[in-house]
C-alpha cells in the first residue's frame, strides 16, 4: 500500500525503479539515517545482489528466532538454488510478527510461511523456553484462504541451539552476500535495515536477521540439528 500522500502505488513503484531503492528511501521517504559503518553489510551489497525473481528452488527453510520477552518473533523464509554447480541462497519471505504478538499469532505466522513458501522444514532456535517453541508450533493450525489447513503436528521442525555468539553465526552468512551468493528477492526493508545497522558489539537482538541466519546456516553451513 502506498503511504506517500498524493501518490498511488503505481507511481511509487515508478519512482522506486527510477531512483533506485536506497535513493528513494533517502529522498522520498525521508529516511535520513544511513548504514552503520561497523555493520556486517551495506545497502550497496543488497542493491547489487538483489533479484526480482528466484530461480527454481531445490530446498526451502523457514528460520524462526523466538523472542526472549515482548519483542518480535523473526520468521524468514530462505530457498536454495543451484546456479551452474554453485549453490545460491534466496530470501523469499519475511513473516515476522509485531512486538507483543501472542504465541498463537506467531505460531500461525510460522505455519503460514511454511504453507505459502512450500517449505521443506522449519528451523527454530530453542534457547528461550526450551521445547516451548516446538510445542507451540505443534499445537497451532493455520487455515489458508484456499481452504487448506496446515496442522503444526505435521510439519518438519529442526531445533538448533545458539552455542556461539550472534556475530560469529552471522559472519559466514554476510560472506555469502559479499560473494554474490545470497540474494533478497524483492525488498525486505526491515530485514535489510537490521543487517546494515546492527553491529557485533550491540547487545540488542535483531530478530529478523537472526531468523535469516538460522535458515542460511541450516541450508549452507550446518546441515544437521544441534549447536550452531
Amino acid at each position: 500500500a502506498s503511504l506517500w500522500a498524493g501518490y498511488d502505488l503505481a507511481l511509487c513503484e515508478e519512482e522506486i525503479n527510477r531512483a533506485g531503492p536506497s535513493a528513494f528511501e533517502l529522498e522520498s521517504q525521508h529516511a535520513i539515517d544511513s548504514d552503520n559503518p561497523a555493520a556486517l553489510l551495506t545497502s550497496a551489497v543488497f542493491d547489487r545482489t538483489r533479484v526480482m525473481e528466484a530461480p527454481p528452488l531445490v530446498e526451502v527453510v523457514i528460520g524462526v528466532d523466538p523472542s526472549g520477552g515482548a519483542g518480535q518473533v523473526g520468521i524468514v523464509g530462505v530457498g536454495k538454488a543451484l546456479i551452474g554447480r554453485t549453490p545460491h541462497g534466496y530470501t523469499i519471505g519475511d513473516f515476522s510478527t509485531p512486538p507483543g504478538a501472542s504465541a498463537d499469532v506467531w505460531a500461525r505466522a510460522v505455519l503460514r510461511a511454511y504453507h505459502v513458501l512450500k517449505a521443506d522444514r522449519i528451523v527454530v532456535e530453542r534457547n528461550f523456553g526450551g521445547d516451548m517453541v516446538r510445542e507451540t508450533i505443534r499445537n497451532a493450525t493455520y487455515r489458508a484462504d484456499d481452504g487448506d489447513a496446515i496442522d503444526g503436528r505435521t510439519v518438519h521442525i529442526t531445533e538448533v541451539v545458539a552455542s556461539r555468539g550472534k556475530a560469529v553465526r552471522a559472519a559466514p552468512v554476510s560472506v555469502l552476500y559479499e560473494q554474490g551468493r545470497a540474494h533478497h528477492v524483492g525488498r525486505w526493508p526491515e530485514l535489510q535495515r537490521q543487517w546494515t545497522r546492527w553491529t557485533p558489539d550491540d547487545s540488542n537482538s535483531p530478530d529478523r536477521l537472526d531468523a535469516e541466519v538460522w535458515a542460511y546456516t541450516n541450508l549452507f553451513i550446518n546441515r544437521g540439528a544441534g549447536a550452531i
